[in-house]
């Protein structure tokens, strides 16, 4: 209550001066301290009227950032075609403007918008929205762009279990980004894609799983991302076992192993070795599995997440009844 309280007044203390800059930064901070107190009207009522503010005073780029509070609020309070319909008027304000990097900020607030429905068809909607805008940087032969929301083109692929075609956009934007001289959003969306969530869970034993994995390894001996293929080669060993071929899954767990371990993952490398021991518990090897399952135990213990190391004590406890 007090924070907001005195958010508020340095958002005022902001307007007398006529500080624009400071003025658009406590905006945002006093909106999310109303939404924090659930005062979802007030805090529409804040952002509305900085739009308001910034129209007036013809801030173009300022209407634009206000108008993504007011779509973030509308996100808040479940409306979410409200919330896609005002940062699609930021969206087309900055791009007006020739401010890409906004203008992908606006679509990824849209895209966001989309995909807190809960319906299936938000999801399709968030697709169209990203394609909509990749088209219009293309027609402006605007290559960051076209870079950027290819970016945003692949996580929303990754989101509706889409793999393959989220790898092979991955391969679209690195390119680009290359070409325009990004070295760091090209493995910036590298590691946005490829990682453990590429796959989802119920997608192990399709062939498009199995292709997405491998051209997502492809990509990271291009660039030499070790962590991603450390996560790929443990994603590997799920589609193995998912497939029946558990002495194969093993060998891609040891190769991940050994990365995690380069790479001083402790992590990693304990997520390996439990779902390791939960194999060879599988394949009756008791004493192999009690001695990994308590390894994984100890490694989560040392990276501090409790809650891995109960699943793996619940591992140990199983073995130990077996």
């Amino acid at each position: 209550e007090r924070a907001a309280q005195v958010a508020s007044e340095a958002l005022q203390a902001h307007k007398d001066v006529g500080d624009k800059a400071g003025e658009k930064a406590m905006v945002q901070t006093v909106v999310s301290a109303q939404l924090m107190r659930e005062d979802a009207g007030g805090a529409m009522e804040t952002a509305k009227d900085a739009v308001e503010r910034f129209r007036q005073d013809d801030d173009k780029t300022n209407e634009a950032v206000a108008l993504q509070t007011v779509a973030k609020t509308h996100i808040a309070k479940k409306e979410y075609f409200r919330a896609a319909r005002e940062a699609k008027n930021a969206q087309r304000i900055l791009r007006q403007l020739g401010d890409t990097e906004g203008e992908v900020a606006m679509l990824r607030t849209a895209v966001e918008a989309h995909l807190s429905r809960p319906e299936k068809e938000g999801r399709e909607d968030a697709l169209q929205t990203v394609l909509d805008a990749l088209e219009a940087f293309r027609e402006g032969e605007n290559l960051r762009g076209e870079a950027l929301a290819l970016h945003e083109l692949a996580l929303v692929y990754v989101l509706k279990g889409e793999p393959e075609a989220a790898v092979n956009v991955v391969q679209d934007a690195m390119a680009l980004f290359r070409e325009v001289g990004d070295r760091r959003r090209e493995l910036g969306v590298v590691q946005a894609v490829v990682n453990l969530g590429l796959i989802k869970e119920g997608m192990e034993s399709s062939d498009e799983a199995l292709r997405a994995v491998k051209g997502a390894l492809a990509i990271c001996n291009q660039c030499e991302y070790r962590a991603g293929e450390a996560a790929m080669l443990l994603t590997t060993f799920r589609l193995l076992r998912a497939r029946g071929k558990p002495e194969r899954a093993l060998q891609a767990a040891e190769e991940a192993l050994k990365i995690f371990k380069e790479l001083g993952d402790t992590g990693g490398e304990a997520e390996v070795l439990h779902l390791t021991a939960k194999a060879l518990l599988e394949r009756e090897e008791h004493k192999k599995a009690l001695q990994t399952a308590q390894r994984a135990m100890q490694l989560f213990r040392e990276a501090g997440d409790r809650a891995a190391e109960a699943g793996a004590l619940q591992t140990v406890l199983a073995v130990q009844l077996a």
